[in-house]
This record gives C-alpha cells, sequence and structure tokens, in this order.
C-alpha cells in the first residue's frame, strides 16, 4: 500500500508540475563571451582572460580561466556573481563576490567589493 501512494503522489507531482510549467515566463538569459588580452611590460607575460557570462534579472555570474602563454598553461580559474541594483536613471551599485582557483583547482583569493557605475 505504501508503495502505491508513494507512486500515485509522484504521478500527481510531475502532472501537476507539467501542467503548471505551461504557464511560467522564464526570465531571458543574456549569454556573452568575453575576453581580455594583455601583456605586463614588467613581467613580460601575455595571458588572455575568456569565458562566458550569464545575466537575468540584475544577476551576472561568470566563470573566466585565464591562458598564460609563457607556461601554456590555465593561470587562475576566476567565478563570480553580482548583481546590479540601479539606484536612479543614471546610477548603478552593483555588489560582487569572486572566487579564484589555480590550474590545480587549489582555491587561491576571494573577493567580495562594490561597483559604482554613473551615466553623464
Amino acid at each position: 500500500m505504501n508503495k502505491f501512494l508513494m507512486i500515485l503522489m509522484a504521478s500527481m507531482l510531475l502532472t501537476s508540475t507539467a501542467i503548471a510549467a505551461d504557464n511560467i515566463d522564464f526570465p531571458k538569459i543574456d549569454l556573452s563571451a568575453v575576453t581580455d588580452t594583455a601583456y605586463n611590460t614588467k613581467t613580460e607575460v601575455a595571458t588572455t582572460e575568456f569565458g562566458i557570462v550569464a545575466e537575468t534579472l540584475g544577476f551576472a555570474v561568470s566563470t573566466l580561466p585565464t591562458w598564460n602563454f609563457d607556461t601554456s598553461d590555465f593561470s587562475n580559474i576566476e567565478l563570480a556573481l553580482s548583481y546590479d541594483i540601479e539606484v536612479a536613471d543614471s546610477f548603478k551599485l552593483s555588489p560582487y563576490g569572486e572566487v579564484n582557483y589555480n590550474n590545480d583547482l587549489d582555491r587561491g583569493d576571494t573577493v567580495i567589493g562594490i561597483k559604482s557605475e554613473y551615466k553623464f
């Protein structure tokens, strides 16, 4: 009897979820590919940071590994999350956090901050 009730409940849950899914408007997710190539004149090292940024409802999530041309290896993998807060029409605050890993996936720096943007 317990198995019957569990199967009945599971089928009701799956059916109600499928019916409800027709009426849900999922938010649009904006995906972008980004790159940042730089040459450090002091260390004479060229690197390229590249990855994917996904944005929706004011949130942005990014995965940005950094390729080191001298070692031909990843020197840093950055995982970041931020949220945009529109304070006024021309002023925005964006609290963010990022966690960095080296090429062996050992955790490195963790950064928490806030960015501001004012449009003239």
